[in-house]
């Protein structure tokens, strides 16, 4: 009896050292702020994604406003930001403008954002960026993210 005792609590030692250690580690990496680049290829765009995963935790959130020039609209860009801004976290809104254009609006934490832009940039396989216009605003405070029909 008293030996399996002490196995039981050696076992528990060993469990908690394994666990520290692993604490140590983590640790160690919000202190560097370390980056994690991560590369997906997703199927909603068909193109591969790089996408930059902090392991800081970010509380301060931010709100953008997109415009995306060039030919986005008729190439489902709308739908395949809905999908990535989902995979990132990211919230707000995506409308088609009159003018060609699509109008963004996104909400999240600033390295999700900043992936969530350089996604913009390249858009789905058959759009074409011209450019990608951007404003920063007051927070909205979006739940999901959300295609606007006209």
């Amino acid at each position: 009896m008293i030996v399996e005792c002490l196995h039981s609590l050696l076992f528990s030692l060993s469990f908690i050292t394994h666990i520290s250690s692993l604490l140590f580690i983590v640790h160690s990496l919000l202190k560097t702020r370390s980056v994690l680049n991560i590369e997906l290829i997703t199927p909603a765009c068909g193109r591969q994604v790089n996408l930059k995963k902090s392991f800081v935790k970010y509380n301060k959130m931010k709100h953008l406003t997109l415009i995306v020039h060039g030919k986005v609209q008729g190439v489902s860009f709308r739908a395949t930001t809905k999908a990535i801004a989902n995979i990132l976290k990211v919230n707000g809104i995506v409308k088609n403008q009159a003018d060609g254009t699509v109008y963004i609006e996104a909400e999240g934490s600033p390295i999700d954002l900043e992936n969530f832009i350089d996604w913009c940039n390249e858009g789905p396989e058959n759009a074409v960026i011209e450019k990608v216009e951007q404003f920063e605003g007051d927070l909205k405070n979006y739940r999901n993210f959300e295609i606007v029909k006209k």
